[in-house]
């Protein structure tokens, strides 16, 4: 929550550190491991009541499920922290049970969320390589207006280019203005907000023309605090219309209050539990 300039340096700074990517192969039904391909998702990371969660899109999620049961083969599920800046060769293996994720995806209602409780060695092992978790007072609170600036953070699937044997990819930071729903919609989804993605000539170091691969990636509002500019953690990205280039992202606000307290009361009950053994 230090200074930073709304640039690559926040990039660096500060959104690379909340900022994990979910690596997986697949192969269609029928197919060997051999003929896999490379899958990625976007996700961060953040911390409730001295957990360390991972969130992304609930559709991310859901599809990979649909895959597994209509037959394809899923491995190699990998969260990735060399952007937080230790640069390690490698990422951090999980292994993915979709029953471990609470996904909601649930269109017509608004909710597009998955969130997964990060095991602690596995939280150990991030946090070694230089994340760190979007706490409490990172979260941000109605109306979002009050921000100035909207920074989408992710990693667009057509910024994926082979290296030898691997892939690179681009995390990469998009300004937002916030937009009227497009005309392509017959009405305004519930539980969205509608941004439009905001060049910055000059600026800009990658022209995106598919936000495709950044589900699931965090939205932070920002704005300038006793001369120090400060961000907290408003919403997470579902949806984008191509032809009006605006995206879609869903609140956190009140998604993180709800999770808090199933959790006290998950805690409380297993107390109460142990006090009347």
């Amino acid at each position: 929550m230090g200074t930073i300039s709304l640039s690559g340096q926040f990039l660096r700074s500060a959104a690379a550190k909340h900022f994990v990517l979910l690596s997986y192969k697949g192969a269609l039904p029928g197919k060997a491991e051999a003929d896999a391909e490379f899958f990625h998702a976007s996700c961060f990371v953040f911390a409730m009541e001295g957990i360390w969660f991972l969130a992304t899109a609930g559709h991310v999620i859901s599809q990979i499920e649909k895959a597994v049961d209509a037959g394809a083969l899923v491995f190699d599920f990998v969260l990735h922290d060399q952007l937080a800046g230790k640069d390690f060769p490698i990422g951090v293996p999980i292994e993915f049970d979709p029953k471990a994720w609470l996904t909601l995806d649930m269109d017509d209602a608004g909710f597009d969320y998955a969130v997964y409780a990060i095991p602690e060695l596995v939280a150990r092992n991030l946090h070694a390589g230089g994340i760190e978790p979007i706490r409490e007072e990172g979260w941000g609170a109605f109306p979002y207006s009050q921000y100035p600036h909207w920074l989408l953070i992710g990693i667009p699937s057509e910024s994926k280019k082979s290296i030898g044997t691997g892939f690179l990819l681009n995390l990469t930071l998009i300004p937002l203005t916030e937009s009227l729903h497009p005309p392509s919609t017959l009405a305004k989804l519930a539980n969205r907000v509608f941004a439009k993605i905001r060049t910055q000539p000059g600026k800009d170091t990658v022209e995106i023309d598919d936000v495709e691969g950044m589900s699931g990636g965090p939205v932070f509002g920002v704005q300038l605090v006793e001369k120090e500019v400060r961000y907290w953690l408003i919403g997470i990205q579902s949806g984008f219309y191509t032809n009006e280039r605006v995206v879609t992202f869903l609140p956190m606000t009140n998604f993180l209050g709800g999770l808090r307290e199933v959790i006290k009361k998950i805690r409380s009950e297993i107390e109460s539990g142990k006090a009347s053994a």
